[in-house]
């Protein structure tokens, strides 16, 4: 007990001469968020300059153009004339009538329309096109669109606010392209896709209007000084179908992507930017070659361990333990 009691007594000691001692500091513990730590050097620069903006909470004067209709689909935009006040168009207006052209949002006006039955909310987007006013309907409240997670866009329409900035923070600067995959300027069309070497320097020379699912037409040269562009999205306002256009933070990299594996030898490193498959290359490099599959199985025999990767139906790697042993194309 005795023993207990002096041990307190030292540690209360301790603790008040450190309490009172000017020079015993401390620099007060930066709390890091966990989302910030996990993000990439270019999903931060998409966080900090390219924003995600609501439908529910677009704000008067932003600015969106009409795509140009390089398929030639004769598609219709998904808005109608503006029945609030007054009406200018007696159908719903051609994509081709409209191409190039600036609509700037004005409000979001909340309406009751009849339903069967009853009186049904929806929500009007009222966006001006050269003093002619237009609406996209929405089915539901202004606060259920927010919240709702069904997708809302109006087609067609690319935010050109996005487009400004990124060539303000882009134009001339020198980045690394991370995909194969490069659209080339053909008379006629918007594009069309060649392949090219990956994790390449290629320098912006130029950012334009692109489509609405990729809002920022990318213009780059090669060392070659050839030019080719891809369609890049950053903060994904407005945007519909992900199906074309590229994720900045996936199609592009600030640094040299060798320089994170500086344990891959320039030969194979080489291999990898040609997008071709050696035997002997670890899974590592094939995920880099390739990319990740769509299927692994795997058999474990004799303490021996195989994976099967699957790319298709066509398309296979075969690895025993970390090698590449076998390629079926």
């Amino acid at each position: 007990m005795k023993w207990f009691v002096l041990i307190v007594f030292v540690i209360c000691c301790y603790l008040d001469v450190h309490s009172q001692n000017a020079y015993a500091v401390k620099a007060k513990a930066k709390t890091v968020s966990n989302d910030i730590q996990q993000l990439t050097k270019e999903e931060k620069f998409i966080k900090d300059n390219f924003p995600f903006i609501h439908m529910a909470d677009w704000k008067a004067g932003m600015r969106f153009m009409v795509e140009p209709d390089n398929l030639g689909l004769e598609a219709t935009l998904n808005l109608k004339p503006y029945i609030g006040k007054s009406k200018f168009y007696s159908e719903q207006p051609l994509q081709k009538d409209f191409e190039w052209k600036i609509f700037t949002f004005v409000k979001l006006e909340e309406r009751q329309v009849q339903c069967k039955d009853k009186p049904c909310p929806r929500t009007f987007v009222v966006l001006d096109c050269e003093g002619k006013l237009f609406e996209y309907e929405y089915f539901d409240n202004i606060e259920e669109m927010r919240t709702s997670n069904i997708f809302t866009n109006i087609d067609y329409l690319v935010y050109l606010d996005e487009v400004d900035k990124a060539k303000e923070l882009l134009l001339n600067k020198t980045l690394y392209i991370l995909r194969p995959l490069w659209l080339e300027e053909r008379k006629g069309e918007h594009g069309v896709y060649g392949f090219h070497q990956k994790f390449v320097p290629v320098k912006i020379v130029n950012v334009g209007l692109g489509s609405s699912s990729g809002p920022c037409k990318m213009v780059f040269k090669t060392d070659s000084g050839d030019e080719y562009f891809l369609d890049v999205r950053f903060s994904e306002t407005n945007i519909g179908s992900r199906v074309l256009g590229v994720d900045f933070s996936k199609g592009f990299s600030f640094d040299d992507p060798h320089k994170l594996y500086p344990n891959i030898s320039n030969q194979i490193w080489k291999l990898i930017q040609e997008s071709k498959i050696q035997i002997g290359m670890t899974k590592e490099e094939c995920e880099l070659t390739w990319g990740k599959p769509k299927d692994i199985n795997t058999d474990i025999n004799n303490e021996t361990k195989r994976d099967q990767w699957v790319y298709s139906s066509e398309r296979y790697l075969y690895f025993k333990d970390n090698r590449l042993i076998s390629i079926q194309e």
